[in-house]
């Protein structure tokens, strides 16, 4: 018995798992970085005082302070 089909199935997933970086691998990094970095395009600082400010509320809220 030979185990010669084995290593012809083995090549030939490998070389289908290669095609999958036949293109530019350092755009496909960019366009992460940048699909990363979306997020962040609005004012940061108001997103920083608005979430502060939603914190405190909710203590505000809480609080029994007569």
């Amino acid at each position: 018995m030979s185990d010669r089909g084995t290593q012809r199935a083995c090549a030939r997933l490998t070389a289908g798992a290669l095609e999958a970086f036949t293109g530019d691998p350092q755009s496909a990094v960019y366009k992460r970085a940048t699909e990363a970095m979306e997020a962040f395009t609005g004012d940061p600082q108001s997103a920083v005082y608005k979430r502060a400010a939603g914190t405190s509320e909710v203590f505000a809220a809480r609080s029994t302070i007569p």
